[in-house]
């Protein structure tokens, strides 16, 4: 029973280990020679179908604790995500499905994960499109921009297609991707290496059981 103990309390110790050095790379500097910068995405061409919403799930502002949030995209309007948000899909569904579904939607309390917007991108009649943001949070210093903006234009939205033309690749290179993940979203890193340290409570609770 003490073994036991012991491996529940060593798996617990490593989780919170994980988690603290996921949190501590996510609020460190960006690399020699790089800077931080904003990151937003603008939806073009969004009015010309006026009966669907665009919708990105997951998504948060936040610079700090991750959140899994979703925010509604509007034509021609800018959007920001924070470093700690994690890597998006954009959604498109009927308006009118959409405002329904809100009507009786009420946001958890602790926003890290949300079972009913989960269940909504999986739903009937909401459909993944075929492009998706990919968050850039770093540029090198010689570059005169504080924010990325990319801009998606939409080309066909219908109950079973969701199509964007993405944004021509950004000719500059950014800083962070040579200095580790600095410039990586890690809205998710916490979770991912929790999950790590459950499995390895697993395996010693399998290696514990074969011994007997």
């Amino acid at each position: 029973m003490k073994s036991r103990t012991k491996l529940v309390y060593g798996a617990i110790l490593v989780a919170i280990a994980l988690t603290t050095t996921a949190t501590t790379l996510a609020d460190a500097p960006p690399p020699p020679d790089t800077k931080f910068v904003s990151y937003q995405i603008k939806i073009d061409n969004l009015k010309a179908f006026a009966d669907y919403v665009l919708i990105a799930y997951p998504w948060s502002t936040s610079n700090g604790a991750p959140t899994h949030e979703h925010t509604l995209l509007h034509d021609g309007k800018a959007q920001r995500f924070g470093r700690r948000s994690p890597q998006p899909k954009l959604y498109a569904m009927k308006r009118s499905d959409y405002e329904k579904w809100l009507a009786g939607y009420t946001p958890p309390k602790d926003r890290w994960k949300d079972p009913a917007l989960d269940a909504l991108v999986k739903s009937e009649g909401v459909v993944a499109c075929d492009k998706a943001p990919k968050l850039r949070f770093t540029l090198g210093h010689d570059d005169p921009r504080n924010e990325v903006v990319d801009v998606f234009q939409v080309s066909e939205i219908t109950e079973q297609h969701c199509k964007l033309t993405a944004p021509p690749v950004d000719a500059k290179p950014l800083g962070g991707k040579k200095g580790g993940c600095a410039g990586c979203s890690l809205g998710s890193t916490s979770t991912d290496l929790s999950a790590l340290a459950g499995l390895v409570l697993l395996a010693a609770f399998g290696r514990r059981r074969r011994r007997r």
